[in-house]
């Protein structure tokens, strides 16, 4: 698909080089082990056309006694089939059913997007329910889980099983229904929360006196009365690699509330003006690549100048501290690219996803500088109560399993971390997707020129198209030139107040311009209407690249679903974040791609090796901290929970700064 002679001239500062690899992952066929068994539970469904519903519940609690593995997943699949049937009339894909096989045997399955996922969960959910102890269907979060346990709870009361979802907002009698349930729907850091509630009861009632326990006991008032769960016994995570890799950094963590005015609020507004004063090189250094910033011996004695600040009594750490944060909230930390501003109050932006999350703060006085640079109130820094690292709470499950659209990247760290292997599932149709030459631009100004000039065309020709941006500034960016071009575009970033489910499932009409930030985990499906799945389908083009290729691949995976036609694109400027934050030296590389002709293959190996580096270093510093957590007594710091017996079990299989952290007040 080239270029029209207008659109090259309007793409002022373009280039324009030779088509790009697919980038899909070969996966292996079925194998005639597991193909007989799907042929066998096909069969087998047959024979329960004729039956009633009760009767067929019946079969289900008679599955509970099986002992016979390999029978035991052809009768429920067969029950799985017969009932999504009756529920909706529909059938499910042999690799639907194989995906769900490979998670029943307790592995990740990796679904290309928009191979049916969500119904996919169904057989290993309900295998694992079979058990009675409860399952945890984890989602990246709450509105995942609220659609999903929404959609199959008809399914699931077929098999004789109840359902329910676990909100943040629930009461405490709420959440204690929600885990008596079969099958507890929730956002995977919500059972965390719980999970570290319901290990700080069990410690304030191991350390009450022995009387008053057992008069609690008599009362009725004892300690399982106050716990939410049933213990963590099977988990299935949807969007595995996010929820288990991408998050793994971010500790969950409960603690007090920090709602109230902070007490050393005029220390961090008398810190700012100090921290713009100072003068890169003469007071402090700033590592490029990672940010960390340190004072020259003229920094501190510039800060420590003013001996009633350095001296203050309401100091909970080095004055130089307060300065050194409030540096960093005005260098390292940007409005609508790190946070946004939302009801007087400042919410993280996850970086990967481009979620807003407001239940995570920063740590170490960070959070108090950037409400000091926004003007806003300065709260409280929160007191720990209990903290786990995601690593550790997750491999506390006896049972755990997953499915992602791009867990090949990180099959190592899922298997030695988790103990889990990534099985690539084939896709029920072949591929159709177009990969369009790169987009070499030589700014950022000529790349939103060219992607308007792209996205104007692509309308013209009666097709959609998705913009995907890595942060919320570029997509307004972005949405501001197709304004001036006279094009409007739906923009979903966080900050949009409209259902982004709604924007998501319009984005195939013929004509429809949706401009996201990062579209990863968003869980609907961009269904195309007629006009333009026959002029090509769904055109994707991506702004820049991200620094995780499966993130570049969970946005290309937005188009060309289920065989449908598709195409996408990159652009790359030498001003791009992703080359200044990550990689500077390949600004030199696409100039020399822009002047001299010098193939893009050169410039595509170079993209994908930062690519491959990043994720290096993303992987050892969590497993530094896997390690650290792992250390006697680290596991769930305040609280002093050992480590469970699955949880060694599951360690024996594996690998023996400020930062943001998830906290549930």
């Amino acid at each position: 698909m080239s270029l029209s002679g207008a659109f090259a001239a309007a793409a002022n500062g373009f280039h324009a080089w030779n088509p790009l690899r697919n980038g899909q992952n070969v996966a292996s066929p079925i194998s005639r082990g597991d193909r007989n068994l799907i042929t066998e539970a096909r069969r087998a469904s047959e024979s329960l056309v004729s039956t009633s519903d009760s009767e067929l519940i019946q079969r289900c609690h008679q599955l509970r006694n099986s002992q016979d593995d390999e029978r035991r997943l052809v009768e429920a699949t067969a029950l799985v089939l017969e009932t999504v049937k009756r529920q909706y009339a529909i059938g499910l894909y042999d690799v639907q059913l194989l995906a769900g096989i490979v998670m029943s045997r307790g592995h990740v399955a990796e679904m290309q997007t928009g191979e049916g996922k969500t119904f996919t969960g169904i057989l290993p959910t309900f295998l694992a329910a079979l058990a009675g102890r409860g399952v945890h269907v984890c989602t990246p979060n709450a509105y995942l889980a609220i659609r999903d346990e929404h959609q199959l709870r008809p399914i699931f009361q077929r098999l004789g099983m109840v359902t329910a979802t676990r909100l943040e907002a629930d009461s405490f009698e709420q959440s204690c229904n929600a885990y008596a349930a079969d099958i507890t729907y929730a956002a995977g850091q919500q059972f965390g929360f719980d999970y570290l509630h319901d290990q700080w009861t069990r410690r304030q009632f191991q350390i009450a006196e022995l009387g008053r326990s057992t008069t609690q006991q008599l009362r009725g008032v004892g300690m399982e009365t106050r716990l939410r769960g049933r213990g963590l016994y099977a988990a299935v995570i949807d969007e595995a690699d996010h929820v288990l890799v991408d998050d793994a950094t971010s500790p969950l963590l409960i603690s007090t509330a920090g709602d109230q005015p902070a007490p050393d609020a005029e220390l961090h507004l008398a810190a700012r003006p100090i921290a713009l004063a100072l003068m890169p090189n003469q007071h402090f250094r700033e590592d490029e690549m990672t940010g960390a910033v340190t004072l020259t011996d003229q920094g501190y004695q510039e800060i420590y100048d003013d001996e009633d600040l350095a001296t203050d009594s309401r100091l909970s750490r080095a004055w130089h501290e307060y300065v050194l944060v409030a540096l960093r909230a005005e260098r390292s930390l940007s409005r609508e690219r790190h946070y946004i501003v939302r009801d007087d109050e400042i919410r993280l932006v996850e970086q990967s996803t481009g979620r807003i999350f407001p239940d995570r703060t920063w740590s170490g006085g960070l959070h108090q500088a950037v409400q000091a640079k926004e003007g806003l109130t300065i709260t409280a820094e929160t007191q720990s109560r209990g903290r786990i690292a995601r690593q550790s709470f997750f491999r506390s499950y006896q049972h755990l399993c997953g499915m992602t659209g791009t867990g090949t990247p990180c099959r190592s760290e899922l298997k030695s971390i988790y103990g889990l292997d990534v099985r690539p599932i084939p896709t029920r149709l072949p591929c159709r997707r177009q990969v369009l030459e790169l987009g070499v631009c030589r700014s950022y100004q000529d790349k939103l020129r060219a992607v308007t000039a792209e996205t104007l065309e692509m309308v013209a020709s009666q097709r959609a198209v998705l913009i995907g941006t890595n942060h919320i500034d570029q997509s307004l960016d972005v949405a501001r030139a197709l304004r001036i071009a006279g094009q409007e575009a739906k923009v979903l970033n966080g900050l949009q107040t409209e259902d982004e489910a709604e924007i998501v499932s319009l984005a195939g009409r013929c004509g429809a311009v949706t401009v996201a930030t990062h579209v990863a985990g968003r869980g609907t499906d961009i269904p195309l209407d007629t006009t333009v799945h026959t002029n090509g389908g769904l055109h994707v083009i991506a702004l820049e690249h991200h620094r995780l290729s499966r993130v570049d691949r969970q946005l290309v995976g937005r188009g060309a679903r289920q065989g449908d036609p598709g195409s996408a694109r990159f652009y790359i400027s030498p001003d791009d974040r992703f080359v200044s934050d990550n990689a500077p030296h390949l600004a030199a590389t696409v100039i020399r791609c822009l002047d001299s002709g010098e193939p893009v293959a050169a410039l595509s190996s170079n993209i994908e090796l930062t690519q491959r580096r990043l994720e290096q270093e993303d992987r050892r510093l969590r497993y530094r901290q896997m390690k650290r957590n792992d250390r006697p007594g680290k596991m769930l710091q305040g609280i002093g929970a050992g480590v469970s017996k699955s949880n060694q079990n599951r360690r024996q299989r594996g690998v023996a700064g400020q930062r943001d952290v998830t906290r549930l007040r």
